[in-house]
């Protein structure tokens, strides 16, 4: 499965990054999300759990490239 989100925002690259992969703040925005965040700054190899509107997945941190993709 391949699921993707996008929208514009008027904001510099190094801060959206700093709140998408803050996952124990995810609720503060998303509140029908839930996470087990990682300890620290996620990077490749991070798995955590992560779950949204009653669907729970094992999210796995393939990519980094701070600010433009955590994949």
């Amino acid at each position: 499965m391949d699921v993707q989100f996008s929208a514009d925002v008027d904001a510099p690259a190094e801060r959206l990054w700093d709140i998408l992969t803050h996952g124990k703040a995810w609720p503060e925005w998303q509140a029908a999300s839930h996470v087990r965040p990682p300890q620290g700054a996620p990077g490749r190899g991070t798995t955590f759990e992560a779950g949204l509107g009653g669907f729970t997945w094992t999210v796995s941190v393939t990519e980094v490239d701070r600010p433009r993709k955590p994949a």
